[in-house]
């Protein structure tokens, strides 16, 4: 098949996606990079998306059809006891998995499964393998495996994760930085690369490029993407950069675009950062159309995070034709001069 060629037969059967993280309304962000993935496959074979979700972040349709994919989201209820809420949950998300998979095989036929993360989610994937014999890919997203994080997880858990690797017909990363980790782990003996997708062809990006403007004497306009979690993410490196920045006579404006749980930590810091005031914005969560929006708005794109595996935002900017900033922090290395 040729590069680029759309899938001629959608009767074709489908390659069916069990992703850990996925866009919700809650948090249209959450896994996002792992939708764009879906769409661009789609473009050559049918895919079906399975993803429970709680219904505490919302209500969901059973099935979703964006033209391209197929996503199912059976719901379960979220819960919150003390103790006993991570092993109720678990049971449940199982219980929702395989309602899905129930329903996705009376309306389709998939004949692989491709995991993104290994999580809990890899439980479909390894009962099919036993069951039908689907073989399974990974696609290996996480920040974890560079910070440390993979270290402090549960015993069991570890050896769940490392036991479905080798499962795994393939074993892709999305970046060196990340295959050197999983290497070191002894994750798989065959770890490719396969970056994250970028859409260069984005009505955004071409946009964005041919409309040139008069921008001089203009403030400078900053912005970066980011889930709110600081030990990851280093945004108050970045408020602190920008603080003393503005504090030399530089006139910049700083847009910060996601959300989490250091949210308030970050807005409480850059209230005693001198110079922030009227200067800096928080937009919280946005869909993805309005980050790239606010992409070709930009003057250009900072990534300050301590851990990236691949960073999708900073690859994006780069396709908006804007300058990009970016610590040394694995992912960006790869295809950031």
């Amino acid at each position: 098949m040729k590069k680029n060629q759309p899938i001629s037969d959608q009767t074709a059967r489908p390659v069916l996606f069990l992703p850990g993280w996925y866009p919700t309304p809650v948090d249209p962000q959450d896994g996002i990079f792992i939708r764009k993935h879906a769409l661009a496959v789609s473009t050559f074979k049918p895919v079906v998306v399975l993803c429970p979700l709680p219904t505490s972040v919302g209500v969901f349709q059973f099935v979703k059809e964006d033209g391209r994919l197929i996503e199912y989201h059976p719901k379960y209820r979220h819960c919150n006891i003390p103790f006993i809420g991570g092993t109720v949950n678990f049971l449940r998300y199982t219980k929702a998995t395989f309602k899905g998979l129930r329903a996705i095989f009376r309306n389709h036929a998939p004949d692989m499964v491709h995991v993104h993360v290994l999580t809990r989610n890899a439980i479909g994937a390894l009962w099919l393998l036993a069951t039908k014999g689907l073989p399974f890919i990974v696609t290996e997203h996480w920040t974890g495996y560079l910070s440390g994080h993979y270290e402090r997880l549960s015993i069991a858990r570890r050896v769940f994760m490392r036991f479905s690797s080798t499962r795994a017909s393939v074993f892709t990363v999305v970046s060196p930085a990340l295959r050197k980790a999983l290497k070191q782990l002894k994750f798989h003996s065959d770890i490719r690369i396969i970056p994250n997708v970028v859409d260069f062809h984005s009505p955004h990006f071409v946009t964005g490029r041919s409309d040139v403007q008069d921008r001089a004497g203009a403030r400078i306009r900053i912005l970066n993407v980011s889930d709110l979690y600081d030990f990851k993410k280093n945004v108050s490196g970045l408020l602190r950069a920008c603080s003393k920045l503005i504090c030399e006579g530089y006139d910049l404006e700083l847009q910060i675009i996601g959300d989490g749980p250091d949210r308030k930590i970050l807005e409480d810091l850059s209230r005693e950062l001198p110079g922030l005031k009227g200067r800096l914005h928080f937009s919280g969560r946005l869909p993805n159309v309005e980050v790239l929006t606010a992409m070709i708005s930009a003057d250009f794109y900072v990534c300050p995070s301590h851990t990236e595996t691949f960073s999708v935002t900073t690859a994006e900017a780069l396709a908006a034709g804007k300058p990009v900033v970016c610590t040394a922090c694995g992912g960006p290395e790869f295809f950031v001069d």
